[in-house]
């Protein structure tokens, strides 16, 4: 049975007692001047008291807290009021923040450098190359001397397409590096004045990324490829046994190279980002120039369409 309805029922009979207890007391204990006024007198104040009774009736009880049965919760006996426990506080509390926080996640893993940033993208890019020596393979007796390489520097662009996190890109880039001298005295029977060279590249490569968002605008990348570079490599060296003859060597040829790349990348906006990483290239020997072994730090700037 509701609470509410036991306790206007209780008071409607306290008050029926009430009423026909105070209606009999004063029907006997006064003595009325006439029948008539006596029947007005009381049944105006058995109608006064009735309807106070009744206005209290239907007044709503003080809320009292309820246990519902095979429940932890606990419901106020007012109407549309209802007291949660101490023990069902947290989980009806923290599932909202749950609920948000899976939806947050599920955003993110459905995001793509593809959804983020668009499909195609275009960027340049520049990089400080340290270079490995170089093998210089010369006829008997001389035999083979390495080379010391200088810091070089390379510039290039690229551009390609976005699958998801995946990108195809190719790549076209260009590299000066300077040959300084040998590493060690080459020859035992002759003294070398002067040593000096230079090397230049120019390399088409296809590589094949991806890219793994941290947030909204931020990621990070790896990848690798492999194309080909055409070569030129020039050296010369002075005996002191000839000053005035220097002897020259120059080869040029096409060579496969690859690179294997990893960095980050951070988007201004959903049209332009910046990528800052490490690259190792390999280039393949140019005749009596051995292979090449760089390694290189760049930036590039770059825009999304």
């Amino acid at each position: 049975m509701n609470f509410s309805s036991s306790y206007r029922i209780f008071f409607k009979l306290v008050g029926s007692f009430s009423v026909c207890f105070f209606g009999l007391y004063l029907g006997f204990a006064q003595e009325p001047p006439s029948k008539s006024q006596s029947f007005d007198r009381l049944e105006a104040r058995i109608q006064q008291m009735r309807s106070k009774f009744e206005a209290i009736g239907k007044q709503s009880p003080p809320s009292s807290g309820l246990l519902v049965p095979d429940s932890s919760r606990v419901v106020d006996s007012a109407p549309g009021v209802s007291v949660v426990s101490d023990s069902e506080t947290p989980s009806s509390v923290s599932e909202p923040k749950e609920n948000q926080v899976l939806q947050n996640e599920e955003a993110i893993s459905e995001s793509s450098m593809q959804s983020e940033f668009g499909s195609y993208y275009f960027q340049v890019f520049c990089g400080y190359v340290v270079p490995s020596e170089v093998r210089l393979r010369l006829a008997p007796p001389l035999g083979d001397k390495m080379l010391e390489a200088d810091s070089a520097y390379q510039l290039g662009l690229s551009g390609g397409k976005r699958f998801g996190n995946w990108m195809t890109e190719l790549q076209f880039s260009y590299g000066v590096m300077d040959y300084d001298g040998f590493v060690d005295s080459p020859f035992s029977f002759l003294k070398v004045l002067k040593a000096d060279g230079e090397g230049t590249s120019m390399d088409v490569a296809l590589n094949i990324s991806y890219s793994a968002l941290l947030t909204s605008n931020f990621w990070i990348y790896l990848g690798g490829g492999g194309g080909l570079t055409y070569r030129e490599d020039n050296y010369f060296f002075i005996f002191s046994s000839h000053p005035h003859s220097p002897i020259p060597f120059s080869s040029k040829s096409t060579v496969f190279s690859y690179n294997a790349f990893l960095g980050v990348g951070y988007g201004f906006n959903d049209l332009i980002s910046l990528r800052l990483g490490y690259r190792y290239a390999g280039i393949g020997s140019n005749n009596e120039f051995g292979s090449l072994r760089n390694h290189v730090f760049e930036g590039a700037l770059g825009a999304s369409f």
